[in-house]
């Protein structure tokens, strides 16, 4: 998103195609990247809170 920003300064017409662009490949890296890391990371968390759920009882979950 810094790229983003700094295309304020540009003229117009370059502005619009680095902004369009920047969007895309911001979208891509929340629908290949961040999404599915999520996932993985909260059922990840749910397996291990079901295998051990002595873990809630633990100083440092609380």
């Amino acid at each position: 998103m810094v790229y983003y920003k700094e295309t304020d300064g540009y003229p117009e017409e370059k502005k619009k195609i680095l902004r369009k662009q920047y969007m895309w490949v911001a979208g891509r890296l929340w629908n290949i990247i961040i999404a599915p890391a999520s996932i993985i990371m909260v059922l990840s968390g749910i397996v291990m809170l079901f295998n051990n759920p002595g873990l809630i009882e633990m100083p440092w979950f609380n």
